[in-house]
């Protein structure tokens, strides 16, 4: 089995056998097992007659930067795709969730500033913060690459999940921390600024182990034309590039998924994203509020949507330029 041929229609989502040439539900064609042009044969293909095979894709080039994202297709397909499988879309979650949050519980409690060593450090407690990037990422890409094994037809366990995190682990590490640095400075290094920059005015006027309320916080913001510009350009930075870094990240999450070494998959993931800013700025925006209804929706929206974002950034990240046109 191969990008081009799977258990799913790539136009409607739909099961079909491995040696149909149309859908059976929507009558699209199916594209026939070929090799991809620029096939390497130094690399054996993995064999799926034994079920799923995660070693490195690294035969298959990577699609073309050209293709543009078919969100709305990508959504339907996926959406399909994901009910052939529900349950253990939502065990992946579920998993998922609870490992984020555990994480971030216990980088809570140890940026807690100590009450014993004088003034609260608020640089420090962010940075401390920002480690949960270093567990989040190699997740990130365990279940990008549980959604690429859904999206191929593979059957991916949960077992699969931890087994690509791991082996991805160190690239999927230097891949988001980068990324997050970028997105630090780009979009988030006015808001960060302005609630450190907030926090020690505060912490100045009421005392050094005081933890500002948020009234206060806002008292300080509209009193104080730093805040008020460092939030204002972190918010017009934020809307500029932030949906696309998100698009940026996704991309070359699910090639570190595949095998491709972090440096490859940035790169491909970048170019690809500046070929077609505005469609991939909108394909990030909307994939981000999915996620945040997702979310309002509680427990039963999470396990629901975060599978179903995944299998989105697979199939919009794996189309190749054939597929696409279908």
């Amino acid at each position: 089995m191969s990008f081009q041929n799977s258990k799913y229609c790539r136009t409607c989502g739909a099961g079909i056998p491995t040696d149909a040439q149309f859908c059976e539900s929507c009558g699209a064609p199916v594209l026939p097992e070929k090799p991809p042009t620029g096939t390497r044969t130094d690399i054996p293909p993995p064999d799926y007659s034994t079920g799923p095979d995660y070693s490195d894709y690294a035969y298959e080039p990577l699609p073309d930067v050209n293709i543009p994202p078919r969100l709305e297709n990508a959504l339907s397909v996926s959406w399909n795709i994901l009910w052939q499988d529900v349950v253990g879309g939502a065990v992946i979650a579920l998993i998922f969730t609870v490992l984020i949050f555990m994480i971030s519980m216990f980088l809570s409690l140890i940026s807690q500033p100590n009450p014993f060593a004088g003034t609260p450090a608020p640089i420090l407690s962010q940075l401390v913060q920002q480690l949960q990037i270093i567990f989040i990422g190699p997740l990130t890409i365990g279940f990008l690459g549980w959604a690429e094994g859904v999206r191929r037809g593979a059957a991916p366990q949960v077992g699969d999940f931890f087994t690509i995190a791991g082996k991805r682990a160190k690239d999927a590490i230097i891949l988001f921390v980068l990324v997050q640095v970028v997105r630090m400075i780009i979009g988030a290094g006015g808001l960060y600024l302005s609630i450190i920059y907030g926090t020690w005015m505060i912490q100045q006027t009421q005392g050094p182990l005081s933890q500002p309320n948020p009234l206060a916080f806002f008292s300080q913001f509209f009193n104080n034309p730093i805040l008020i510009i460092l939030l204002s350009i972190s918010m017009l930075l934020s809307i500029i590039f932030n949906p696309a870094i998100e698009s940026i990240l996704n991309l070359a999450g699910w090639a570190v998924s595949t095998g491709r070494p972090w440096k490859t998959s940035l790169i491909w993931a970048y170019e690809r994203v500046k070929t077609h800013y505005f469609g991939w700025w909108f394909t990030g925006l909307v994939n981000g509020i999915l996620s945040g209804i997702g979310a309002l929706a509680c427990f039963v929206g999470i396990l629901v949507t975060i599978p179903w974002i995944m299998i989105t950034w697979a199939e919009l990240a794996g189309s190749t330029e054939e597929e696409s046109l279908y």
